[in-house]
């Protein structure tokens, strides 16, 4: 079974969020940030990666065009095979 170890940091966050993972081998990579109940609210990353540890830094100001609320929010790394969501907060 695979770990794809996604972690993310600082959690809290509040300008920036820095998102880590490891592929065994390429794949095309959906990163989405959700609201608690499920709504989309960015697409931080959707394409081919190769193998090997990923690194993102996401910023909500540049990606996010309004102001992102403070709160709890659902971070999904999606690949055809896998699906793992963490919960992160942001602070304004």
């Amino acid at each position: 079974e695979n770990d794809y170890s996604l972690k993310v940091y600082p959690n809290p966050f509040s300008s920036i969020l820095n998102i880590s993972f490891e592929i065994d081998k390429p794949a095309n990579v959906e990163l989405t940030l959700y609201s608690i109940d499920g709504k989309k609210i960015a697409t931080i990353a959707n394409g081919q990666y190769p193998a090997g540890p990923i690194s993102i830094t996401w910023s909500p100001k540049n990606s996010y065009q309004r102001e992102l609320s403070s709160g709890l929010y659902l971070l999904t790394l999606q690949t055809s095979k896998i699906k793992i969501t963490k919960l992160v907060q942001h602070r304004q």
